[in-house]
Formats: C-alpha cells, structure tokens, sequence
C-alpha cells in the first residue's frame, strides 16, 4: 500500500508535465474560432503573353478594341510575375496572413498565377494586398509579421525614384530587374450559414484580382516619305516632362472599367475582374521633377541612300519609367538629334498624351516629311497588364472620357454569332 501510494503522485505529475508539452508544442484552436474558418481562394492575373487583345469576359469572348487601341501583353520575361506576396488583413488591421511565394515560377515567370489558397476567418471583408517582384521595391515586407497590426501610412508611401532624366529600370545590358507590381483589394468573405447545410461553395470562397506593373515604358517607329540623297542617322530622341519618383502602390487611381464590376455595371456581364482596364486618374508623390529623358537608337535608325520610302523602323528599349503628371501648361514633347549634330534638328509636341499612369507603353510613331526632317507624331496605347491590367494604359487618344462605372464607347465586345464583327 505504501508503494502504491508513492507511485500515485509521480504519475500524476508524469501525466501533467505531458499534457502542459503538447499544450505548448501545439495549441488547440477554439471551437467557435474553427467553425468559422473558410479556405480563400485567389486567381491573380497579371497579363496573358502572346494575346494582343488579352481582355477577358465572364462568358470567354474578348475585349476587342475597334482601332488601334488595344492591350498587349509583356514582351520580355522581366514584364511578368516571378515572386509574388499576398497579404490579408482584417478589418480591424491585423495581419491574418503574409505569405511569400516564389519556388513555383518557372525561370521566364508567370502572367497568371491561377490558386493561391489561405484559410481565413469568413464573415469580415478583407484587404488584399499584392506584390509582385517585390527585389525592386525599397521595402523589407518579411518584416509584416503575422497578428501585428499592419503598417498602412508606410506601405502607402512607399516610392519608387531615379535620378532626374534617368530610368527607373534599366534592363538593356546584362543585369535584368524585373518590374515591380502591386494592387489592393477589399474583399468580402461571406460568413458561414448558422443554419441549414455548410456547402462546398461556403468553405472555398474565391475572387479573381489583376495586379498591375508599376511603370511605364516607350518604343519609336520611324519611316520617312522619300529617299535621302546622302544617308543620315538619328542619333537621339529626347522626350520632355518625365518624372523621377512614384508611388509603389497604385495612388488615388481610377479604373475604367471600374476596379469593383457589380451586377448593376454597364458590361457587368462582359467583363470579369482579369478584364484590361484604363488608368485614368491618379496620384503622384509632392516633390516629383519632371525632366527630359534621352533615347540613343545606335544605328536603328539610319536612312541610307538606298532607303525605300515609307519603310518603317523600330526601336524599343527595355527602359523602364515613373509615371508622370503633367504640371499645368506643359506638354509632352518629342525631339530628334542627326549624328554629327550638336542641337535638336526636329521636334513635334505630343498633345493626344495628356499623363503617363503606370501600366503603359507608349508607342509614338514619327513620319519624317521631306528634307526638312518635320514630325508627326501618333501615340499608340500599350496593353494593361491585368491581375488586370498585362502591361497597362491609359486613354491616350483624344475621344470623350468616360464617366463612372461607364464602358468606353469605342470598346466594342465581337458577337460570336457574326465572326466577321471586328
């Protein structure tokens, strides 16, 4: 009896220090905090490459631009998703979750990245923030820890900048960077029914984002109406009134279509959250300078005298911009310079460029007429990149704008019925 007293309160104490070890090893979640639990699932889209028209509608057809606006896709593989961080956060600012996601891309990065999956607590709307290519951006994001209050004033101020006439990315030599990529959505998360049948479509809860590139990028076509008599190269074309600082994330934008489509929207039916959309107002850091930029073609464009009029040549470099704002009375205008010269022999002002918002390439287009080098100049839209936009534009032609929640009218969707409807 003695020993069987002795051994009754080392087992007991046995039995407690196990229990309080796996306590401490593995925490058991409350039972009203599991039964709330939903798995949140995103598709985020960030461009489809080798699609010119890569806007996407709820029933598959395209977002078909009826002239030469239209929405491209990234050229080279620094223009797509290679790392890409999705953080949540309630409504009340704590972070639910920050997740790092980079082993999955293949080396020439993604423009979809079709199911990221997260288990949150349903019945609160949360925030979404995505970053993509997040090398480039001055901002340590492992440092947002999980059930912290999340740093809104500092990731909102986050910029991007470069020295006065200089890009921001520079991807022509050896050393590639690839472009950052950033959005922000709110998110509701419905709540699970407390009565009835708990369906598959009430756990798994799913949203389609775009992400867009945070810059902007330029390419020239040239072609001249006759043949010279002695050959000539342009040796640099010059652009004025380009900043050199922006906001990370995008800033006081507006979206046509509109950011968040509802039923009651003009094209609801037509377009889904990957759909292109146009920047068509936004925000730019107080400080920001605008100033020329140059462009050295080498010998992409020289007219020998063995030119064949109207023959058109191409020169886009993988240089990349902030987005920019026009200071009140300013023009974008464009210069050319010959070799051998030391002064501007041509310029033309752009005045169908009214911003450079991110998310854009701007193509201009210059005929030079006779001898005299004079230009006219054309400024083609790029794509959008989408998780929307793939890489984004703004309206840069001159047509009236749009009004809130209102579809442009010069964006027409093809009737499958009538395959010959541009």
């Amino acid at each position: 009896m003695k020993q069987f007293k002795l051994l009754t309160p080392i087992i007991a104490l046995l039995l407690a220090a196990l229990l309080a070890a796996c306590s401490a090893e593995e925490p058991a979640p409350a039972p009203d905090d599991e039964t709330r639990m939903v798995e949140f699932i995103l598709g985020i889209y960030a461009g489809e490459p080798g699609n010119g028209n890569s806007g996407r509608s709820r029933a598959g057809e395209e977002v078909v631009p009826n002239d030469t606006t239209y929405f491209e896709p990234p050229v080279t593989d620094q223009e797509r998703m290679h790392t890409l961080r999705v953080i949540i956060v309630r409504p009340n600012g704590e972070v639910e979750k920050n997740e790092y996601i980079s082993k999955v891309f293949p080396e020439a990065g993604l423009s979809t990245f079709g199911n990221y999956r997260a288990k949150v607590i349903a019945g609160e709307t949360k925030r979404v923030w995505l970053i993509a290519n997040e090398a480039a951006v001055p901002f340590n994001f492992e440092n947002i820890n999980e059930g912290s209050t999340f740093p809104n004033v500092a990731v909102e101020a986050i910029t991007l900048s470069c020295a006065p006439g200089k890009p921001l990315i520079d991807n022509t030599g050896t050393v590639k960077t690839n472009l950052p990529m950033s959005e922000v959505f709110d998110i509701p998360v419905k709540a699970l029914p407390e009565n009835g049948e708990i369906t598959e479509a009430d756990r798994e809860q799913r949203a389609e984002l775009f992400i867009t590139r945070a810059t902007v990028k330029f390419s020239f076509h040239i072609k001249a109406t006759d043949t010279p008599s002695s050959p000539y190269t342009i040796e640099e074309i010059a652009i004025d009134n380009v900043g050199d600082r922006q906001y990370f994330m995008p800033n006081g934008v507006t979206y046509t279509p509109v950011k968040y489509l509802t039923e009651w929207d003009p094209g609801y039916d037509k377009v889904s959250s990957y759909s292109d959309r146009w920047i068509t107002a936004y925000n730019v850091p107080s400080g920001a300078v605008n100033s020329p930029i140059s462009f050295l073609p080498g010998n992409a464009f020289t007219f020998g005298t063995d030119y064949v009029p109207n023959t058109e040549f191409h020169y886009a470099p993988a240089l990349y911009f902030p987005e920019t704002k026009l200071a009140e009375g300013k023009k974008y205008v464009v210069r050319i310079r010959l070799d051998g010269d030391k002064d501007f022999c041509a310029e033309a002002e752009l005045p169908n460029l009214p911003s450079l918002p991110r998310n854009t390439h701007v193509k201009v287009n210059i005929t030079l007429a006779h001898s005299d080098l004079r230009c006219q100049v054309d400024v083609v839209p790029y794509t959008a990149v989408p998780l929307n936009p793939e890489f984004g534009f703004d309206e840069l032609l001159p047509r009236p704008p749009a009004g809130p929640g209102e579809m442009p009218p010069w964006v027409v969707f093809p009737d499958p019925d009538k395959p010959d409807n541009p």
